[in-house]
């Protein structure tokens, strides 16, 4: 039942987006009472947070072992192109990822999630970058690592927005994203 109404919201977000999302519609596309979804959810909200997370989930399991293995690697614009490519192909073939996309940024308890990876990511590859480069200050490291993060989250959402992963703009924001490491190492 509990998977039932999760891939029931996920089907109603992807056809008919947010505002269609409720539990009575829920219940009804699920197949089970409205009283079925109340005993796993207290409101639309608590099933979105629910599809957020198994989504995550399946996006970590993708992508956190590239931040693993970040320091055992002597290749770190090679190994932040892998998992920015890997990131877009979980994103793009995860149905309840898509179904979220409009509500992350319009619903602050998601929307507080996705910073959340975002800080995460950030700080994996600031404290590598440090480590590479002694140098660097702490808050240099962050910057640089929250500037590669960010045009790699930007270019793997315009993935999922299209429903395609989009090679040739993971390769430029790869690029990118590799010449900027690369100077910032070597300041």
């Amino acid at each position: 039942t509990f998977d039932n109404i999760c891939t029931a919201a996920s089907e109603i977000l992807n056809e008919r987006g947010l505002e269609a999302l409720n539990t009575n519609a829920v219940a009804e596309r699920a197949g089970v009472s409205i009283t079925a979804v109340y005993a796993y959810f207290p409101d639309k909200y608590a099933i979105m947070h629910e599809l957020f997370i198994r989504s995550d989930e399946r996006w970590r399991a993708a992508v956190m072992p590239f931040f693993e293995a970040v320091s055992t690697t002597d290749d770190l614009v090679g190994l932040l192109r892998k998992a920015t490519l890997t990131s877009a192909k979980t994103r793009v073939q995860d149905p309840e990822y898509r179904a979220l996309r409009s509500a992350i940024w319009a619903v602050p308890e998601l929307a507080e999630l996705e910073r959340a990876i975002l800080i995460e990511c950030t700080d994996l590859l600031a404290a590598e970058l440090r480590r590479r480069q002694s140098r660097l200050t702490a808050r240099r490291a962050t910057r640089a690592a929250q500037t590669v993060v960010l045009a790699a989250a930007a270019a793997v959402e315009e993935c999922a927005r299209l429903g395609a992963v989009d090679r040739p703009l993971l390769e430029q924001v790869s690029l990118m994203s590799g010449l900027y490491v690369d100077q910032v190492l070597a300041d």
